[in-house]
């Protein structure tokens, strides 16, 4: 019976290392996910606002031959 018992044990501690490793890869792996999104989004930013620069500098020059 013990030795039933300790099977059982080890069986469910085994599981339960398992689901522990991979809980964290799936975390880890949705942290880098979230990383790459947010680089992502501040690069878009920063292009944004070059393009603004732009489409202003050309706006004052059109306005400057205009005049």
């Amino acid at each position: 019976m013990r030795n039933i018992i300790d099977k059982i044990a080890i069986f469910l501690v085994w599981i339960l290392l398992i689901l522990i490793v991979v809980l964290t890869v799936k975390y880890y792996m949705l942290e880098k996910e979230t990383t790459k999104k947010t680089v992502t989004v501040k690069s878009d930013q920063k292009d944004n606002s070059q393009r603004e620069k732009k489409i202003g500098e050309l706006i004052n020059e059109a306005l400057k031959d205009f005049k």
